[in-house]
């Protein structure tokens, strides 16, 4: 990536932090896998639910967006890998699995433009755009009137 790269709001930030998890490529990443997320739990084998994990990757790429990391020594963004996206990928899926409402923040989802797959007789959907009215939008804290 340039040296004066930024990310933008497609990019799935790889890093801790609050500032991160905020990032609005991070948070749609997440209603991605929301979204992906039945498709994962009936997936029977590690085969397939690498091609889950590989058809969330693929959905943020196509949409612009990478998996990146900031160089702790030079600050500059550097494109992650295959590997390291499908572990986070895969993080977040299991994440999901044992607490559903884990990422219930992000959720007011608008699912656009998705297409019933008619090949084979099989039941996948492709994504092609995904909205939250909550993307974007500060959350307001709820102060008590006396």
């Amino acid at each position: 990536l340039p040296f004066d790269y930024f990310p933008s709001n497609y990019d799935v930030i790889c890093a801790k932090g609050k500032n991160y998890y905020n990032h609005i490529g991070n948070r749609r990443f997440r209603i991605t896998i929301q979204i992906l997320l039945a498709e994962y739990k009936m997936a029977k084998s590690k085969a397939q639910k690498g091609v889950v994990l590989t058809n969330a990757v693929d959905l943020v790429r196509r949409n612009g967006g990478g998996f990146i990391r900031r160089d702790k020594v030079t600050g500059q963004w550097y494109e992650v890998g295959d590997h390291l996206a499908r572990e986070k990928s895969g993080e977040m899926f299991r994440a999901l699995v044992l607490n559903p409402t884990a990422f219930s923040d992000d959720f007011n989802v608008n699912v656009t433009n998705t297409k019933k797959s008619r090949n084979d007789d099989d039941d996948d959907v492709v994504v092609d755009r995904i909205e939250s009215s909550n993307i974007g939008r500060s959350k307001q804290k709820k102060r008590k009137t006396w």
